[in-house]
């Protein structure tokens, strides 16, 4: 159980890391599916480690309590999971539904997958070591993923890409859109940590005690957010700009009402009221703000009504078409839907949208788009894919989110406040879909729904601010908390609004899944109910090896995960070059687009190592992990005189604070170095393994084998990452408690480990990594395709 444990704790990590950050150069799809495919084998641990946990300890009589029905969370979530699987059974194409399309992997499996990794972050966060790893991971792993969207904007980008998007920045996510989607989250919660560490900054010159640490982790924080907000306003992007501007209003104003800033609250509402006006005025021609629209940063958000505005209507009359009663849709052998009569009730299934859009699209410019496969709009997606039955549950997933939040903020604190609020969600929610079905305008239902949503939550919380009393003095810890929940739920908010202009991609997933686990350990103060891990000298039972080693080589491993996925990303193959450290140094140094000396990449590289060494340092001293142990006053309890001698003079050999930050500063350097270095010669040597072969190919066992070799660049990664999470392991058993005396487990733990893992990795190996190593293999049958050498092609295309 406890090797589980430490399974699952490092097995979210990765999740949070290589989700946004991971894409594949050799794939054909690059981003989204290959993402998916590392998250479904991190979920599939997961569920592995929690299944042979629970059987374990239900062997040895010792289980938990178990999550009951009443607990945050679980029923809406379980019913988002039955609305899918129910949509999924009933699909047009049960198949896509279930393990998702070839472009986006969207399908149940997916969702299964998020929800695990939320499942296993709300029931196995419980120390405060975990919630800061967890925090760090996610803000330092948006760092990279910021600084290469600002590169490529300038130019600076040494991989080409097939679409520029006009000189917008898509970073790892692939689209600006994306990138944006998925910055604006984490920009909100970058937000909390720096107003957390002022605040306990400014708490500690009160108390006349050094505020140091703190204030160094707000510089941190400041300028991790400051390269979020600059690569946010480089994507361009409308939905993004809406989300991040209501994000920090909705952060705003909860922090004025935590801390009963009246003023404040006022400010924040109007400067929201403001903003929304200050918008619809720079859409209106003749007006004094038309010459702002010339200005690049209004320039789109003055220009709604563009061929890209223009395509979202197209496409929400589209999703309305499609919810409504219509004729049934034709499959291609001719016969139709038996089920159309229950669409508008079960959906056409999850990822299945492109395959009946264009039987409902009218003739169109648009009408041939093959991205098409989306509505743009969180709400129509939910209604299209899984019905009413899905759309009443992704309702009920959002209203709970917000009514767990705003309870364990003291903002609903009666069963009366509490009903106001949902009868606000629903009654203006419903309100606002009525208007659209009334005025003739059913395209515009899925915004105008949750339009209704958003203008409940900012009624609710004026309302609240008008009527609320003096509010109680609370802790430092517990203000803290507060300070992150706000966060969370800014977050949040900003990904609801901007879903409802844009689509729902990994990144955005992962980080929407993560806050809501966050948000319960957080909110229902489950690590108040859990002993925190004391500084001691032993990291297990008989070792010398202090748990700050632990923590630090934890955070080492996390750095090391995070550059080793930046290498493999913009180390790729050199026509002509098989040195290993040659390729190694030309592709940090030299942009193949440009053709030119290029240090944009190495110097991306060690501003991350840098920020991520300093900033797991100042996190491991505000956590007090270099705290001396208490170990001489454990002499007196000792078993005998001998005994106590021992202690007291293992207390005498214990290293000074000032000595442990020094040998975790070293260790946080220099670990990640050392493994990405390993990681990245070993990509090198693959690389320059690599032969060139010209078109025609003389032998066509020379093209295999060479399919061969990528097929195992691609199968390295996953290797690397296997390996990374185990040493990750490794680091939380030497930070965690004195283990027992005896290692122990039953004969049932046993022989569910081993079956658990035999059965995990032959389906990751099948189901998640095999489509994967298809779709390199399709890629490279492209490249000899476009040279006119067939046999090669047809070759590849059949392997």
């Amino acid at each position: 159980s406890a090797l589980c444990d430490h399974i699952i704790e490092a097995g979210w990590l990765a999740a949070v890391i290589v989700t946004p950050l991971f894409f594949s150069g050799y794939s054909s799809t690059i981003m989204d599916a290959d993402k998916l495919a590392l998250l479904r084998s991190i979920a599939s641990i997961l569920a592995a480690a929690w299944l042979v946990k629970w059987i374990e300890a239900r062997r040895l009589r010792c289980s938990p309590p178990m999550t009951s029905w009443r607990s945050p969370m679980v029923l809406p979530t379980l019913l988002v999971v039955v609305a899918y699987l129910l949509a999924t059974l009933t699909s047009i194409a049960p198949r896509t539904s279930l393990f998702g399309s070839y472009q986006r992997a969207q399908g149940t499996y997916t969702l299964l997958s998020f929800v695990v990794v939320f499942a296993m972050i709300a029931q196995g966060l419980r120390t405060r070591r975990q919630l800061d790893r967890l925090i760090v991971t996610i803000l330092l792993t948006s760092l990279p993923i910021a600084l290469y969207g600002i590169l490529q904007k300038y130019g600076l980008d040494p991989l080409a890409w097939s679409s520029n998007f006009d000189g917008r920045a898509g970073s790892t996510a692939g689209n600006p859109i994306f990138l944006g989607a998925y910055l604006i989250i984490v920009f909100a919660l970058t937000l909390g940590k720096i107003v957390e560490n002022v605040h306990a900054a400014v708490a500690a010159k009160r108390l006349d005690n050094p505020a140091r640490v703190e204030i160094a982790l707000a510089l941190v924080y400041t300028a991790i957010a400051s390269a979020q907000a600059i690569a946010i306003v480089v994507t361009d992007s409308r939905g993004p700009f809406l989300g991040w501007f209501a994000g920090i209003v909705m952060f705003v104003l909860l922090m004025a009402l935590l801390w009963r800033k009246w003023q404040w609250v006022l400010g924040a509402i109007g400067f929201g009221f403001i903003g929304i006006i200050f918008l619809i005025a720079l859409n209106l021609p003749n007006t004094p703000l038309a010459p702002l629209r010339a200005l690049p940063a209004f320039d789109r958000l003055g220009h709604l009504a563009n061929p890209t505005g223009e395509f979202r209507l197209f496409t929400w009359e589209n999703a309305a078409r499609l919810t409504l009663p219509h004729a049934p849709i034709q499959f291609p052998d001719g016969a139709p839907d038996a089920l159309n009569v229950i669409r508008p009730l079960v959906g056409y299934g999850p990822d299945a949208m492109p395959l009946v859009y264009t039987q409902v699209a009218p003739a169109s410019s648009f009408s041939g788009d093959a991205g098409t496969d989306r509505s743009h709009n969180a709400t129509w997606d939910a209604w299209v894919t899984t019905g009413v039955v899905g759309l009443i549950a992704y309702q009920l997933l959002f209203l709970c989110l917000f009514l767990y939040g705003f309870r364990w903020l003291d903002l609903i604190r009666t069963d009366r406040e509490r009903n106001a609020f949902v009868g606000l969600w629903v009654g203006l929610g419903a309100a606002g879909a009525l208007a659209a079905i009334v005025l003739g305008q059913p395209m515009y239902l899925g915004l105008a729904l949750p339009a209704g949503n958003i203008a409940a939550i900012t009624l609710y919380l004026a309302l609240f601010a008008l009527s609320a009393g003096v509010q109680p003095q609370l802790g430092a810890a517990r203000r803290a908390d507060q300070i992150l929940l706000a966060a969370l739920l800014a977050g949040l908010f900003a990904h609801y609004v901007e879903s409802q202009f844009g689509i729902d991609v990994p990144p955005t997933q992962a980080m929407f899944w993560a806050f809501a686990g966050l948000l319960i350990v957080l909110g229902s103060r489950q690590l108040d109910a859990v002993s925190e891990l004391a500084p001691s000298h032993s990291g297990a039972r008989g070792s010398a090896i202090p748990s700050w080693v632990g923590s630090a080589v934890g955070y080492a491993i996390v750095t090391a995960t995070i550059l080793s996925t930046l290498v493999y990303e913009f180390v790729t193959y050199a026509k002509d070059v098989s040195d290993p450290l040659l390729i190694l140094w030309r592709g940090l140094t030299f942009n193949p687009v440009q053709n030119a000396t290029d240090y944009a990449v190495l110097g991306l590289v060690l501003s991350v190592w840098l920020s991520a060494t300093v900033l797991a340092l100042f996190e491991m001293a505000r956590s007090k992990a270099f705290t001396p142990p208490v170990v001489a006053s454990e002499a007196k309890f000792a078993s005998s005189p001998r005994a106590a001698m021992a202690l007291s003079r293992k207390s005498l050999r214990a290293k000074t604070p000032r000595t442990q930050r020094r040998a975790a500063l070293i260790l946080l350097a220099a670990l990640p170095i050392v493994l990405t270095a390993l990681f990245a010669l070993g990509l090198a040597v693959q690389l320059g393994a690599v032969p060139y072969i010209p078109t025609p190919a003389a032998h066509l066992e020379t093209v295999l084998a060479l399919a061969g070799q990528l097929i195992g660049i691609v199968n390295y990664y996953a290797l690397a990452l296997v390996i990374l999470v185990l040493l990750t392991v490794i680091a939380l058993f030497l930070e965690s408690k004195p283990l027992p005396a005896a290692w122990s487990t039953s004969r049932w733990g046993s022989l569910a480990l081993v079956s658990a893992a035999a059965a995990t990795l032959l389906w990751i190996n099948v189901v998640n990594l095999n489509p994967i190593r298809a779709d390199a293999m399709y890629r490279l049958g492209q490249l000899f395709d476009n040279q006119s050498d067939w046999n090669a092609a047809v070759a590849l295309y059949k392997r």
